[in-house]
């Protein structure tokens, strides 16, 4: 049986006790920049990424890459997406997205893999909240506004 079927099995009915120490930190930060910025620019893409790493330095937060992207209901994906999909993103099998989603989780690879310095230079530290210019969270009120990129709008306490 395979790994990723296992860990599917093994999956609690809320990801919110998800494993994250199955997976690496490169791994969970792929996926994050996956569903969070897969239609951004490489300068979006790496500030999903930048998010991700303050908020791993912040006091209040997880203290890796993993745990902070399946804290719970902190990235709206690892609570819509199924378990099944999420561990196939996971581990990098794509047979069933679509070429252009294939070729993006590619590019979203090679960035990973770049140090961490040049993947959070695109914001300033503390910056730990974002979301689409889609919506207006409520809690927007109670942040300062850094700046936005792309489709996305960044803050800090």
């Amino acid at each position: 049986m395979s790994v990723a079927i296992l860990l599917f099995l093994a999956f609690p009915k809320s990801l919110e006790h998800f494993p994250p120490n199955y997976f690496t930190d490169k791994q969970c930060l792929a996926a994050n920049i996956f569903y969070e910025a897969r239609g951004e620019s490489e300068r979006g893409m790496k500030a999903v990424a930048a998010v991700t790493y303050n908020r791993v330095a912040t006091k209040g937060f997880p203290d890796t890459v993993c745990k902070v992207v399946f804290q719970r209901k902190q990235f709206s994906w690892t609570h819509q997406e199924s378990y099944s999909r999420i561990v196939k993103i996971l581990n990098a099998e794509l047979d069933d997205f679509s070429e252009k989603d294939q070729k993006i989780y590619k590019k979203i690879l090679d960035l990973v893999e770049l140090p961490e310095v040049h993947l959070t230079q695109e914001l300033p530290k503390g910056t730990v909240f974002y979301h689409s210019v889609k919506v207006k969270p409520y809690w927007t009120k109670f942040k300062a506004k850094v700046k936005q990129i792309g489709n996305h709008i960044f803050y800090r306490e």
